[in-house]
């Protein structure tokens, strides 16, 4: 059992080294790039009729999905982030989960109210009808 215990925190260690490391950053910030434009370029051949549904679902047609698909996107990366932190520090932990919190509440605050929308000059109705087929990482808060 010992030796079990041993190699799941070395696993650990090296999953965490693995994860902080300047390498991972940038091209987890390269991903969420890449994923934006990709998806934005989707939905653009989408609203020209081109591709018309991904895995049997269809696209939608305003490129609110495509900020909806990278903040979820984002969220997850927090979430690992927020296991590795506990790791390090508890309190550190506690103040990045209460930031996810906050920031995943929000977002679905203005989704609900349409003020999300708005912004970009859309209806909520229209915003709302037409938003990924990607799970949200807010969608348990309510």
């Amino acid at each position: 059992m010992r030796w079990l215990l041993g190699r799941l925190i070395t696993l650990f260690d090296r999953l965490e080294r693995a994860w902080a490391s300047d390498f991972t950053r940038v091209a987890l910030s390269r991903t969420l790039l890449w994923a934006f434009l990709g998806s934005v370029l989707w939905i653009e051949l989408a609203r020209h009729g081109i591709a018309d549904s991904v895995f049997g679902r269809p696209m939608p047609t305003n490129h609110l999905a495509a900020v909806s698909w990278i903040v979820t996107l984002l969220l997850f990366s927090e979430v690992l982030d927020l296991v590795f932190g506990l790791a390090k520090s508890v309190a550190k932990a506690l103040g990045k989960q209460l930031e996810l919190l906050c920031a995943g509440r929000r977002l679905f605050a203005l989704r609900s109210e349409g003020r999300f929308a708005r912004g970009f000059g859309l209806d909520a109705d229209d915003a709302r009808s037409h938003h990924g087929h990607l799970p949200r990482a807010h969608s348990s808060h309510g």
